[in-house]
């Protein structure tokens, strides 16, 4: 194994030490394994959460980050990444992949339980500490109380039957406003929370609640840009990374003309000087999306929400 310096320019760490999956002290707190040296060490539990949400149905990977290495299957994962993970590491960091080709964060999944490999780059990325966690279903466990067990570097597998939506989907020095609902099929208190550049979360200005007969539905208002979600359910979370549209302000001169008829509205439009032409949505302009994929083809829980976010 390689040597690696650590506290000082002389001091190697010894890699026959065992580092604990879990350190419960603040991190200004803690000691070095084996030694009465203080120093902010960091652990697998303090980059991964305790558990991971199992959505029920495929993701939009298009529109929002899938480390997932299996993109076929009719089920997907949140991220299972800590708020302290996006301290230490930025959106582009996570996407980007190593100098052996490598995903940051990657998902593996099997019939009872999900693997999440996470390589924290070091020494200015010139070397990789991989941490791993695998997560056990609860439904597939002889345990009938299964729950985590970080010390033991054990965690568990939540089903979250709901989805998300953004409008707009873009990010643009013009647009600071956004709409995101939250639909479930069942009245749990799921809420989000949204987390700018600088992993700071920002105000919801408004929300506002509808009820339907399979579908619950919640539409947070914020004015501020943000670059990650985190879904918060029974005391956990997880991420929800958008792969935002990004937007050059224009500076051209619009003229938009409104036929408002019986059955249908007609419109045009005119960019500066130029000749004045029909104004059509096609795929590439649909301004909102949400996690669950077009591609889905479960029925159940994904077609109720789906018909919801339609609606």
């Amino acid at each position: 194994n390689k040597q690696l310096k650590y506290t000082a320019s002389n001091s190697f760490w010894d890699s026959n030490i065992q580092v604990p999956y879990y350190d419960e002290k603040e991190l200004n707190e803690r000691q070095l394994p084996e030694s009465i040296i203080k120093y902010p060490y960091l652990t697998v539990s303090d980059f991964l959460e305790p558990v991971i949400f199992e959505l029920d149905y495929k993701l939009n990977y298009k529109a929002f980050y899938n480390p997932d290495k299996d993109n076929n299957k009719d089920i997907s994962y949140a991220l299972p990444l800590t708020k302290r993970f996006f301290d230490f590491f930025t959106i582009q960091d996570l996407m980007n992949k190593n100098s052996n080709g490598e995903s940051m964060l990657e998902i593996n999944s099997y019939s009872s339980s999900v693997d999440v490999i996470l390589r924290v780059p070091i020494n200015k990325g010139k070397d990789i500490i991989t941490f791993t966690r695998r997560y056990e279903s609860k439904e597939n466990s002889f345990e009938s109380n299964l729950t985590p067990d970080l010390k033991n570097n054990k965690g568990v597998i939540e089903r979250l039957d709901a989805a998300v939506a953004v409008y707009p989907f873009i990010q643009s020095q013009n647009v600071n406003e956004y709409r995101i609902g939250l639909y479930k099929v069942k009245d749990y208190d799921i809420n989000l929370i949204y987390f700018n550049k600088n992993n700071k979360s920002i105000n919801i200005i408004d929300t506002k609640q509808r009820g339907e007969d399979n579908v619950k539905s919640s539409y947070d208002l914020v004015e501020n840009q943000f670059e990650y979600i985190t879904v918060n359910y029974f005391g956990y979370s997880n991420s929800i990374i958008p792969i935002w549209k990004k937007q050059n302000a224009a500076n051209e001169k619009f003229t938009f003309a409104v036929d408002f008829g019986t059955t249908n509205t007609h419109i045009e439009y005119q960019i500066g000087n130029s000749l004045a032409k029909p104004f059509e949505i096609n795929e590439k302009d649909i301004q909102f999306e949400s996690t669950i994929s077009s591609k889905s083809t479960k029925g159940g829980t994904p077609l109720f929400i789906s018909r919801s976010i339609e609606l």
